[in-house]
């Protein structure tokens, strides 16, 4: 999971103020669309809001990035696809006018206890992926594009299945007018592109996987537990809701969540597809969404020489769980990214010259 900027002073101040009516969201960056902020960033506009929504240091960075971008020509240079992680594209719902609102990530709209919106429940959701969160993906994009890369991100609604993110992806690639395309995916990313790569084909030519969760990680067992860190964070920004409010009623109706469990062929000391092996008490998972995991998982497609793994250690990770008296206990180790073991990116075939 893409780790998040800590809201500013500003935006927490905004949030702070129950006494008085929020600002409007599109007074802040997280209210505009990325595609508004990317324009932004090459024209100059809004200098101080760019700055609050990317930190100073960042803003500038990424302003000199975009203007050198901006004069590089990629018609015709290589098509790249950008997969960002779980929680990485921003959710939003068209509102009056077909402006896009968006909800995910945008304090003002956290705080004001809005997130229980982007549960599912089976029926259709309003919400939508709108774009790529820019202060954690921009610099790769803008990046490549330097270097003649002809770049762009591929959002998706990271609640829904990777059988249907899957699809869409491959659709996509299937309608790009190059007959060729190279994949860049994060985390929940690179499960998308293997569900993808059936459907969409050799048209792929090359998936690099950045820290992808292949046999799971154990990130959404405390997500769906209450207990992971970003959850904690978020419930102190939303004011109506607490952590387990939040993990019962909204992150676990989320099926591609639940498709990034440990897989029991890769942990076998508690089986976390099994409904019973959760502690009795708590936020639990649900079993309908837990039992259709296996057949999902084993949808996506084996390593190939296409592809490439860059995959992190020596940050303290999650290894393991155990049950210790009716509750989970985790065990930490030096073997990952901080969140993704390093055994559970690791996928057999593919060349040992592609693992970096």
């Amino acid at each position: 999971m893409p780790r998040k900027k800590k809201p500013s002073r500003k935006t927490r101040n905004l949030s702070r103020r129950r006494a008085k009516p929020a600002a409007p969201a599109e007074q802040t960056g997280f209210g505009l669309p990325p595609d508004e902020l990317e324009r932004a960033l090459l024209t100059g506009e809004s200098p101080g809001l760019l700055e609050d929504y990317f930190g100073p240091d960042n803003y500038s960075q990424l302003r000199d990035l975009a203007r050198d971008a901006s004069t590089r020509p990629v018609r015709g240079g290589p098509r790249v696809l950008i997969l960002p992680g779980i929680m990485g594209s921003t959710l939003a719902k068209k509102g009056p006018l077909g402006i896009e609102d968006i909800l995910w990530i945008n304090p003002v709209e956290i705080a004001l206890g809005k997130l229980t919106s982007l549960k599912l429940n089976g029926a259709a959701s309003p919400y939508h992926a709108a774009g790529a969160i820019l202060f954690a993906y921009l610099k790769l994009k803008l990046r490549l594009r330097i270097n003649g890369f002809d770049a762009d991100f591929f959002p998706y609604d990271w609640r829904r299945s990777l059988e249907d993110l899957g699809a869409d992806l491959a659709n996509k690639i299937q309608q790009e007018p190059a007959s060729q395309v190279s994949l860049v995916a994060h985390s929940m990313g690179g499960l998308v592109a293997r569900m993808a790569l059936p459907q969409a084909g050799e048209k792929v030519t090359r998936l690099i996987m950045l820290g992808t969760p292949n046999y799971g990680s154990f990130a959404p067992v405390q997500v769906i537990r209450a207990t992971y860190d970003v959850v904690q964070k978020i419930a102190k920004l939303d004011l109506r809701h607490n952590a387990e409010e939040l993990s019962g009623e909204v992150f676990n109706t989320f099926p591609g969540l639940y498709q990034m469990l440990p897989s029991p062929e890769k942990f076998s000391a508690i089986n976390l597809y099994k409904p019973d092996a959760w502690p009795a008490k708590g936020p639990q998972p649900r079993a309908d969404l837990l039992g259709k995991v296996k057949a999902v998982v084993d949808r996506l497609a084996p390593a190939d020489s296409r592809f490439f793994l860059i995959a992190g250690i020596n940050r303290d990770t999650v290894v393991g769980v155990r049950m210790n008296a009716g509750e989970f206990a985790y065990d930490v180790s030096p073997d990952g990214d901080g969140t993704v073991p390093l055994a559970f990116a690791q996928l057999i075939n593919i060349p040992p010259q592609h693992i970096y």
